[in-house]
């Protein structure tokens, strides 16, 4: 059996870029895409979102979780 290291008690969701609530149904290619990550620590008893603003604005993009803990995120439109 595989020994598992480090502390797994806390498990943080982060939910980066997308679009505008009900961008689809304007079928538009124009709307902007966002530009923000929110971030929220599920385990915590009182758990609140933490928002940040990314360098450039993503949708559809793909997250990675290095080795070294960092995210990044790759690909979208």
């Amino acid at each position: 059996m595989l020994a598992l290291e480090g502390d797994y008690s806390s498990a943080t969701i982060i939910i980066c870029g997308g679009s505008q609530y009900n961008a689809y149904l304007n079928q538009n290619i124009y709307e902007p895409a966002q530009g923000t990550c929110g971030r929220i620590v599920a385990t915590n008893p009182n758990p609140f979102w933490e928002m940040d603003t990314m360098p450039l604005v993503q949708n559809v993009g793909d997250m990675v979780m290095l080795p070294t803990g960092d995210v990044i995120i790759i690909n979208g439109a």
